[in-house]
């Protein structure tokens, strides 16, 4: 696959670092094609988008739940 034109899917492990964490987060892409986001966020949806597109889903999510910081999506 040409390098940026990767879609996400099931399986695929991201790192997720959030305020006030001791380190990062773990997480994969579920079968149903969401990550889960802690902090109260919850079920993203990711799968089928290019990492550039899932990371501004999962910022768009967090700014929705959690009125301070930032995330980091890798």
């Amino acid at each position: 696959m040409v390098s940026g034109r990767y879609l996400d899917g099931p399986g695929d492990e991201f790192l997720i670092v959030l305020p006030g964490m001791d380190g990062p987060y773990t997480t994969a892409v579920l079968a149903e094609g969401c990550v889960f986001v802690p902090r109260g966020v919850g079920p993203v949806r990711v799968a089928g988008l290019m990492l550039k597109d899932a990371r501004a889903e999962v910022e768009k999510a967090y700014a929705r739940t959690v009125k301070y910081g930032h995330i980091t999506f890798e």
